[in-house]
């Protein structure tokens, strides 16, 4: 008997163990998880290490929890407690808290489906877009865990003002460092002008992870602060610096945001507060604004953005991961509604850029295009573009989730989020409706609430990344658990009575076996998983940036070669190696060195098409590789005259709502001698002058093709339009060169001459 007990305990102890990693390693991925970010910003995302750092917590503390289950029914089943397997329609009862829980773990579930029925199901899983990390499988994944464990393992007061202590910690830090960067000091990183998006490499990211910090560290001064003045002044100074990011960000979705938090923040304490604590708040509130104040108006020679500009934000927030642009193209609520207006054609045709079964076509609208599938899709419908810029996000969380995840993911986003703001409408009910007042929670109901409230808000017109989701998807397990524990009998327990009906029952033998198979599982799955990814990922990307600070050109050839092998999937590693090889390749064939350049071409040519097996779509990819082929062509090499064609082809039918890359694929047809293509595409292009702009490169085009027919009065016209659209652009210069040509043929001497002159200069 003593040594059952003493196995007991002993069991005991380390599942209290395994509980305190669990809750700890999960406060230290929140509060890492926004503010680390690479020194170095080449070769790599700016978000890979804080994917890398929420994906170790995630599944670090999945396996913990998982072993410290497995204990657990291991003690039940050594005290002889039943064991219920399935009990879920009575622990739900009719807790709209517990109602959230199943709807999100559904919400991964039904993610899964619409994975499986994407174009590209590996790039779903892992990501097609390193710039938004957040919307991919394993990152969803990650996300999901973030919000079990705070709901479940947080059902204390303590560890949720943990958790508001580090919400609050890293955002003052942050906030810190985002003016430091507005002053001109950025000992980290590359320093910004005007906009700062401090350690987020966003502005929308920054400014939204300040608002949701703001009414938290309002409503935390109320427990520590009471009378004491010094304390009042470094919650109002860390007010300050946060409500000062917000403004330096310069980003209005986050501003509006934030005023409607903190809105909400006094709305809530009126309904549960005391008129003095209420009054405190305030004075905290109002330290923070002037203290904001002040350090906005401080003159700085870094930017010139002053209060009306501020006020008028209109453009993208500035991001410094890949250095590509991926927005919309055109800033303000304008540009917003522009990029929502498009997305819904999509979100009508659910075209994906290749055939598909009936079946899927039937079901898509339900589940989807597939996660990060929306950048493949946006292009072939819309209205079109004026300019290169491609959309790789709706700015629109639910419009994010709906062209991935279908209606049904939609459903169960806006079911998720009713069901956590109608948890608190009720948990705010209680608390005026009890005798017994629970102050030790009831600050924190309302602050979560109204930071994921203000959050929500800024998603409607922003981009939410890792760095700003981890916590938000935190806030919502918070509500979780401080709702627990308002429905519970005593302040600060966990939850009500356990049921003794045995519900689904399995053998207490067969149940442990079980767990213990699922916990071992997990294990190596968690193990397989990071190391064959993210760890891999990592590697390469190190390799990768030590190479190019190599001085030495062989020495970062070849560090650049073995980070494009270690990790073949990312575009970016592809693109730069492919890029270098192609530069060389220039430049051995202006030194006349011809085998050279041709087998250096065609070194960048063999990474470009092996990237393309696995992401057949992307932009660059298919940029990079139709002017591989025309630059072939143009060296003589005419076997790649066929490839030239089909890319510039395939372009014109991935990208048709762009213009100038139509237009661009009409002269390229033009050049092969596949006049009837390129004069059809030349059209398109032309078709759209009256909502974009004039196509001087599709009027050459057309052009061109005419006098391969012999048209040349058709021709002429058509060079001539070129030249009155754009007179100063390369495609006018193109078109004076074809005139001289056509009235060199008819031996119009005058007419040739001063199309020939035009066309030097």
């Amino acid at each position: 008997m003593n040594r059952a007990v003493v196995l007991l305990g002993g069991r005991e102890q380390l599942s209290q163990l395994l509980e305190t990693a669990v809750v700890r390693i999960t406060l230290a991925v929140l509060f890492l998880v926004p503010l680390i970010f690479p020194i170095a910003q080449t070769g790599h995302p700016f978000g890979e290490l804080k994917v890398f750092v929420l994906h170790l917590g995630t599944l670090l503390v999945t396996v913990l929890w998982l072993w410290q289950k497995t204990l657990q029914i291991h003690r039940e089943r050594e005290i002889n407690r039943p064991i219920a397997v399935f009990r879920l329609l009575e622990w739900l009862g009719r807790s709209p808290a517990r109602w959230t829980v199943v709807a999100l773990v559904v919400m991964w579930i039904a993610q899964i489906a619409s994975t499986a029925l994407s174009p590209l199901p590996a790039l779903s899983v892992f990501g097609s877009n390193e710039e938004f990390p957040g919307g991919n499988l394993y990152d969803s994944f990650a996300l999901l865990i973030v919000f079990l464990i705070v709901a479940f393992k947080f059902r204390s007061r303590e560890r949720l003002e943990q958790l508001a202590w580090v919400l609050i910690g890293s955002a003052t830090i942050a906030a810190a460092y985002g003016i430091a960067q507005h002053f001109g000091w950025d000992p980290l990183g590359d320093r910004l002008e005007g906009r700062v998006p401090s350690s987020f490499g966003n502005t929308l990211s920054f400014g939204a992870y300040m608002a949701m910090a703001v009414p938290v560290s309002i409503a935390i001064s109320l427990r520590k602060s009471s009378a004491d003045w010094k304390l009042q002044l470094i919650f109002g100074l860390a007010v300050a610096l946060q409500m000062a990011g917000i403004w330096f960000s310069a980003s209005r979705g986050p501003f509006i945001g934030g005023m409607i938090a903190i809105t909400l923040l006094f709305l809530g304490m009126v309904l549960v507060r005391s008129r003095a604590e209420l009054i405190r708040s305030g004075l905290i509130a109002g330290i923070g604004l002037f203290g904001a104040a002040g350090i906005v108006f401080i003159p700085s020679s870094e930017s010139s953005d002053g209060l009306a500009t501020k006020l008028s934000i209109g453009s993208e927030g500035t991001n410094i991961g890949s250095g590509e642009t991926s927005s919309d193209g055109g800033g303000g609520l304008s540009g917003r509604i522009q990029t929502w207006k498009n997305t819904l054609q999509p979100a009508q045709s659910w075209d994906v850029p290749q055939e598909e079964s009936t079946l899927k076509r039937i079901v898509r609208p339900l589940f989807g295009l597939g996660p990060e599938m929306f950048a493949y899709s946006y292009p072939l419908v819309g209205d079109p573009h004026p300019d290169r810029h491609f959309t790789a996000h709706p700015h629109n969380y639910p419009l994010w989730i709906l062209m991935g995840q279908g209606f049904v993911g939609l459903a169960l986003l806006i079911s998720s989020a009713s069901l956590v703001l109608l948890s608190v409408w009720l948990s705010v009910k209680r608390i005026r409706s009890s005798v017994v007042r629970q102050p030790a929670v009831d600050w924190m109901l309302i602050a979560f609430a109204a930071a994921l409230i203000g959050k929500l808000v800024e998603t409607q017109v922003g981009v939410a990344r890792i760095s700003d989701l981890a916590m938000t998807f935190a806030l919502a397990g918070g509500l979780i658990a401080i709702t627990e524990i308002i429905n519970s009998n005593v302040p600060g327990s966990a939850s009500g009575e356990r049921s003794t009906k045995a519900g689904f029952a399995m053998s207490a033998r067969t149940m442990l076996r079980a767990t213990i198979a699922g916990a071992l599982i997990s294990t190596v799955l968690a193990i397989w998983l990071f190391v064959g990814w993210d760890v891999r990922r990592l590697s390469a990307s190190l390799d990768i940036t030590f190479a190019l600070r190599e001085s030495d050109g062989s020495v970062s050839l070849s560090g650049l070669i073995n980070a494009q092998e270690g990790a073949p999937e990312r575009r970016n590693f592809t693109m730069q190696l492919s890029n270098l090889y192609f530069v060389g390749a220039q430049n051995a064939w202006d030194d006349n060195r011809v085998d050279d350049a041709q087998n250096l071409i065609l070194d960048a040519r063999k990474l470009l098409v092996e990237y393309e097996r696995q992401d057949p779509y992307e932009r660059n990819t298919q940029l990079a590789l139709a002017k591989t082929s025309s630059t072939l062509v143009d060296w003589g090499f005419v076997e790649y005259t066929d490839e030239m064609r089909d890319r510039y082809l395939k372009l014109a039918v991935l990208f048709r709502t762009y213009p100038s890359l139509v237009s661009t694929s009409a002269t390229a047809m033009a050049r092969v001698g596949d006049n009837a293509m390129a004069i059809e595409l030349a059209e398109r292009a032309i078709a759209t002058e009256g909502s974009t702009k004039p196509w001087a490169v599709a009027w050459y085009a057309k052009g061109a093709a005419l006098i391969n027919t012999g048209e040349f009065d058709l021709a002429i016209e058509s060079l001539n339009t070129a030249i009155e659209k754009e007179p100063k652009s390369a495609s006018a210069r193109l078109a004076h060169s074809a005139l001289a040509f056509i009235y060199k043929q008819r031996g119009e001497t005058e007419l040739f001459e001063l199309h020939t002159e035009a066309a030097s200069s």
